[in-house]
């Protein structure tokens, strides 16, 4: 069963998290431990599509009671209560949810990549343009064994993605498996990487290809800026490559999808815990003449599925690639008063026409197996990397890079 874990590591950590952050809770305010439990499974009962924790639940009560006997465990019963009914519920304590809230930023610090966990591997979903994981060599599908000495496989995404992490300036030593190749070690100086979510280009003066990397903050404004030279290129047919982006933040998709759908379009719907709260988001800009195609894979998630179902049922698009990951539920994370903060279930998204596709997934209108074509670098000489060549130029060296 794959488990698509919502971090872009900067490492760059992109995340799979659909909501928006509530307000923090007063300063000053003081709970125990064990209201501050209580609250968290009142509010999951309240507005989570997951789990009961009423008054009586004995389940509740017994962490309660459980955590006044040892406060000293209350990162571990708070982190039980949100996993244990709901497979995307998270508690990241204060200095998790820095780095949480860091990763979501257009500036943060690490290698550059974006990592998927299935079952418990460590998979490279993307990586990003211009950073140290790129020059260094990694590629997507790589599988992180170790950083550092330290075995990853196994380990919390978190802790895990620590140990990639660091200040600005250090060096991080990655061990991956990739293939038949065998175990591959990378040794790469962290940075500080601005993450522009978006790249774009024209093609051949008539395409213009747009590849969204995650769906975090500004990405709709990265969009609609390459819409704009689009236009005074005049360029119509347009390529939006979603392929390994695991989600991000569902406003973000849905503003992106506003700028090709007709107004009052369906976009998707919010199915939440009682009708009375459901939310449908339609489109509220102007019609457009463009000619779409999606680009999708199956690490194609959660913010880039609501993007591909919105433009296809719309027939606003075409769907090429492969089916997708399937992640229709919407996470909503709010800050406690511990300075911690809680990410739990509150809806399913669901298409213009309303099929939920949790566990399911978009099918293509085309479908085209994602391949790589394989080369066997041994038969290269290894590059001395210390010669700066200019346009003329000619030697052995030159014809081996190339």
């Amino acid at each position: 069963m794959k488990k698509i874990i919502a971090l872009l590591l900067a490492l760059c950590l992109s995340l799979s998290v659909m909501g928006v952050m509530a307000d923090p809770l007063p300063e000053g305010s003081l709970f125990t431990e064990a209201q501050q439990i209580e609250g968290v499974g009142k509010n999951i009962t309240t507005y989570g599509v997951y789990g009961d924790y009423s008054n009586g639940n004995a389940y509740l009560q017994t962490l309660v009671k459980l955590v006044e006997a040892h406060p000293e465990l209350y990162t571990e019963i708070m982190k039980s209560l949100l996993s244990s009914v709901d497979k995307y519920g998270a508690y990241f304590t204060p200095a998790e949810s820095a780095k949480l809230l860091e990763s979501l930023s257009d500036t943060i610090t690490g290698i550059g990549v974006s990592v998927t966990q299935i079952e418990d591997a460590l998979i490279i979903s993307q990586v990003l343009p211009n950073t140290p994981a790129e020059r260094a060599g990694l590629k997507s599908g790589d599988r992180i064994i170790s950083a550092n000495g330290t075995a990853l496989s196994g380990m919390d995404l978190d802790k895990a993605t620590s140990y990639i992490k660091g200040p600005v300036g250090t060096t991080v030593s990655v061990v991956v498996k990739r293939d038949r190749a065998g175990d591959l070690t990378f040794n790469m100086v962290r940075e500080k990487i601005v993450s522009e979510p978006v790249g774009s280009m024209i093609i051949d003066n008539k395409i213009g290809y747009i590849e969204v990397y995650s769906f975090s903050t500004n990405t709709a404004k990265y969009v609609s800026s390459a819409l704009g030279d689009f236009r005074r290129a005049r360029v119509k047919n347009i390529i939006i490559d979603v392929r390994n982006n695991s989600g991000g933040y569902l406003n973000e998709a849905i503003e992106v999808a506003d700028l090709f759908l007709p107004k009052k379009a369906v976009i998707t719907s919010e199915d939440r815990k009682g009708t009375k709260n459901d939310i449908k988001y339609e489109a509220t800009g102007p019609n457009t003449d463009y000619k779409v195609v999606v680009l999708m894979n199956n690490y194609s998630a959660s913010a880039s599925e609501v993007l591909a179902a919105a433009l296809s049922e719309n027939n606003a698009a075409i769907l090429i690639g492969e089916k997708s990951y399937g992640k229709g539920t919407v996470q909503t994370m709010s800050r406690l008063m511990d300075g911690g903060i809680i990410k739990y279930t509150t809806a399913f998204y669901l298409t213009p026409s309303g099929k939920n596709i949790e566990g399911i997934g978009l099918m293509p209108d085309i479908f085209v197996e994602n391949t790589t074509k394989k080369v066997d670098l041994t038969q290269f000489k290894e590059p001395k990397y210390k010669n700066t060549f200019s346009v003329g130029q000619s030697s052995e060296e030159i014809k081996n890079v190339k």
